[in-house]
C-alpha cells in the first residue's frame, strides 16, 4: 500500500516533525540568545564601570575642594 499523504489533519509525520522541531536550529537559537545576552551584559558592565569611575573622580574633586577650603 502506498502512502499518499492521506493522514488525519494535525497528525505529525516524521518529515514535518523534523522541520517543525529541528534540534540543530533550536540549539542555534539558544546559542544566539546566549551570545546576545553576553553582549548585553558586557555593555551593562561597561556602563557601570564608567559610572563608578565618574563617581570616584567626582568624590576626589569634592574632597580636594573641601580640604583646600580648610587650609
Amino acid at each position: 500500500m502506498q502512502d499518499n499523504g492521506s493522514r488525519a489533519p494535525g497528525l505529525r509525520t516524521p518529515r514535518n516533525m523534523a522541520t517543525s522541531n529541528n534540534p540543530r536550529k533550536f540549539s542555534e537559537k539558544i546559542a544566539l540568545h546566549n551570545q546576545k545576552q553576553a553582549e548585553e551584559t558586557a555593555a551593562f558592565e561597561e556602563v557601570m564601570k564608567d559610572l563608578s569611575i565618574t563617581r570616584a573622580a567626582r568624590v576626589r574633586t569634592l574632597l580636594f575642594s573641601w580640604l583646600c577650603a580648610l587650609c
